[in-house]
């Protein structure tokens, strides 16, 4: 080693002692600091058996130690590492040392941090909100952070947590308690009219009130409470009442509402809510930072509920419904293409928000929507009426085929061919057409955009019709039979005309529609299907209502009673009454072809579930019979008078002759069985198998050799 080295290293020994002790001095300077601070507020926060009065002392103690540890980190980083190339250890030991000391140093500087932050919020009053919330905000994020410097090691560590949250919720308490009184809300009502007003304290600093909340975590709740209630008893109010806007003074916003039910023209409202809105702006013009203010938050609170409700219950209004309208509500257009450029600039709404901007710019396709809606709803109300308000319909002296000559070209057709049955129909159903005409006639008056909208409405009525009418009247088309019958005339009869609108109205269709299928022929299927469906039906349930009543009459019993049943006369006079009741609600409603059809149905289950029971019977005492005979005369008396014709009934009851037959044979000997079987040819023989008339006679007649001679014929 040179005699230089030896100087250096000399040198550098010396420095390292003399550092050495300097760190052991600034370490138990700060440990004892350390201890002071712990005990006092281990008296404050845990123990609360003092308060710290002055901390200054203890503030500029650890500035003056940290000022120190500054001074020897900095010797030993810029002079020592140089110098010290033969002392590593020292070094080693040195920066040990060092770091332990600055350690403690600063737990001891967060131990008065958090001390002053929670002294300070002591002093809600004295002008410090907004700092005491910074201060606050600060600790907590330390924490949070575990930015503690080890103070999760000490005692004291949960009850200065405690203290924590107890003087951040005391002082957000008192916050909000501020921000309230600066901007509040009174209502009262006088005779039919609500004043709301919204007053504004000038005697506070909401700006400092506004950024505390935001460092509370609470702007986001406090402008959710603020924005409800701008929302609910000012925004909408003005949107759907009559309302006036008045200034008490120019903090003061009143707002006298008319509660008497009248809806405000949109340029009213428009106005109203620009006042409104620009006075919360002016006088509440508040930032937090960059990216946050009052308004943007009112943005995020209420801003996407408001422009709904102000389209639904305002801007969706004033779409015209006729074209003659259309032009009037062009000059509202730019009115609201004014209160949307308002609305951005003052940040109430996004930039990129585009739902006002709808009605500005798709005017003609708003139009054709709304007239398309007003339609649809119309049609709705007319399918919702009473279908028992009917009329009467039927061949017209006009010649149908000579008004469609033109178009479709027919020749030799009757003069019938085309007439719709007479029958009764909902007077809605008429209604119904004449809404759908109209549809087809406004279609040569609109544009492109709006004729394929129309004619595709017209079409979607009829679709509607089969879902709205069965599912609205469905229990009085499930209880009252004239109902179901009506509305398979309703469905017959808009059925018939689907058929003549295409070619009515297409030669005045415009060229837009010629790529389109311009017909109503395919939905005649749909509602045929309708009318079936509906009176099929009420066609099963009647005739399930009869069937149960004789099968709960002695019919069924026919064998084991020796005694005629009395309640077989019974239930064929109720079966007979429900068939002229039914003959009361329908002859007149349903067309001639289509009653006759009912009835004969329902009469042909009648006596074949007559003949059923009479058949299963295995033995039918003489006097039964005649009775049985007596009875059934009341259906031969009765059941043809269901029909216009009542000789013709065997053309609608398929099972007529066979009750006739029945019947005969019920009142007959062998000999007139024998006659009318005439070896498998007679009447009877028409009607009946062979084995259910052997049967018959085994049921009707004592064993006989005249009675073995006659089952011995019939093969």
């Amino acid at each position: 080693m040179s005699f230089l080295e030896e100087i250096l290293v000399s040198k550098g020994l010396v420095e390292v002692q003399e550092l050495n002790v300097k760190i052991q001095e600034l370490a138990k300077s700060i440990v004892v600091l350390k201890g002071e601070v712990i005990v006092a507020m281990e008296d404050i926060y845990v123990n609360y058996t003092s308060t710290l009065d002055d901390t200054n002392h203890l503030v500029n103690e650890v500035k003056n130690l940290e000022t120190q540890l500054d001074h020897v980190t900095d010797c030993i980083d810029n002079k020592m590492k140089c110098e010290l190339a033969a002392s590593t250890d020292e070094l080693e030991n040195l920066s040990v040392t060092l770091k332990e000391a600055t350690l403690s140093c600063n737990m001891v500087k967060q131990l008065l941090k958090i001390h002053t932050a929670l002294d300070m919020s002591q002093n809600v009053n004295s002008g410090k909100i907004l700092e005491t919330a910074q201060q606050l905000k600060t600790v907590e994020e330390d924490l949070i952070r575990d930015n503690t410097f080890g103070l999760e090691c000490l005692d004291i560590f949960e009850g200065i947590k405690k203290e924590l949250v107890f003087e951040r919720s005391k002082h957000s308490f008192n916050t909000v308690k501020l921000w309230l009184q600066s901007v509040s809300w009174d209502e009262t009502i006088i005779e039919n009219c609500r004043i709301v007003t919204l007053s504004l304290a000038t005697n506070v600093d909401k700006q400092e009130l506004l950024e505390a909340l935001f460092y509370y975590d609470l702007l986001s709740m406090e402008m959710n409470k603020f924005g409800g209630r701008l929302f609910r008893d000012v925004l909408c109010p003005i949107i759907s009442k009559v309302t006036r806007v008045d200034f008490k003074d120019k903090s003061t916003l009143a707002l006298r509402i008319d509660l008497s039910g009248r809806a405000p023209p949109c340029i009213d409202v428009l106005n109203n809510l620009t006042i409104v809105l620009n006075f919360l702006s002016l006088q509440l013009n508040l930032k937090v930072d960059d990216e946050t203010s009052f308004i943007s938050e009112l943005n995020k609170q209420i801003s996407a509920e408001f422009i709904s409700y102000l389209i639904k219950n305002c801007l969706s209004l004033t779409v015209p419904k006729k074209r003659d309208e259309l032009e009037a509500y062009k000059v509202l257009v730019e009115d609201i293409t004014a209160f949307e450029v308002f609305l951005k600039d003052i940040g109430f709404i996004s930039e990129d928000d585009k739902s006002i901007a709808e009605y500005s710019t798709n005017v003609e396709e708003l139009f054709a929507i709304k007239t398309c809606e007003a339609y649809l709803a119309a049609a709705r109300n007319i399918m919702k009426k009473d279908i028992h308000d009917i009329k009467q319909v039927g061949p017209v002296s006009s010649n149908v085929p000579e008004e469609l000559e033109t178009t479709i070209h027919l020749t030799e057709v009757s003069p019938h061919t085309f007439q719709f049955p007479s029958c009764q129909i909902s007077k809605s159903t008429d209604e119904l057409l004449d809404l759908v005409n109209e549809i087809l006639r406004e279609i040569p008056k609109n544009t492109d955009m709006c004729v394929v909208k129309l004619f595709y409405t017209a079409r979607n009525v009829f679709i509607m019709y089969c879902d709205v009418v069965p599912e609205f009247h469905e229990r009085l088309l499930n209880t009252i039979p004239q109902q179901s019958a009506i509305l398979h005339n309703n469905a017959m009869y808009l059925a018939h005309h689907l058929m003549f609108l295409g070619p009515k109205y297409q030669p005045s269709f415009p060229p837009v529609l010629q790529s389109h299928t311009t017909t109503f022929v395919d939905l005649v299927e749909t509602l045929r299907s309708l009318a079936v469906s509906v009176f099929s039906k009420q066609l099963l349930m009647q005739k399930k209502h009869i069937i149960d009543i004789l099968r709960d009459s002695g019919l069924v019993t026919l064998s084991d009673s020796p005694k005629f049943p009395e309640d077989i006369e019974k239930a064929i006079r109720q079966c007979l009454r429900q068939l002229a009741l039914l003959q009361t609600v329908w002859q007149h409603v349903l067309p001639d072809n289509n009653y006759c059809k009912a009835l004969g149905l329902l009469c042909n289950a009648f006596v074949e579930e007559i003949v059923q029971k009479v058949l299963s019977a295995e033995d039918i005492p003489a006097d039964t019979a005649a009775q049985l005979v007596e009875v059934f005369s009341l259906i031969q008396q009765k059941a043809p008078l269901v029909f216009p014709e009542p000789q013709e009934i065997h053309r609608h009851v398929k099972k007529w002759a066979k009750f006739t037959e029945l019947q005969l044979v019920l009142g007959a000997g062998l000999r007139e069985v024998d006659d009318r079987w005439a070896d498998g040819k007679g009447p009877l023989a028409q009607e009946f198998t062979a084995d259910q008339v052997r049967h018959l006679v085994r049921a009707l007649f004592q064993i006989s050799d005249r009675r073995a001679i006659l089952l011995a014929k019939i093969i």
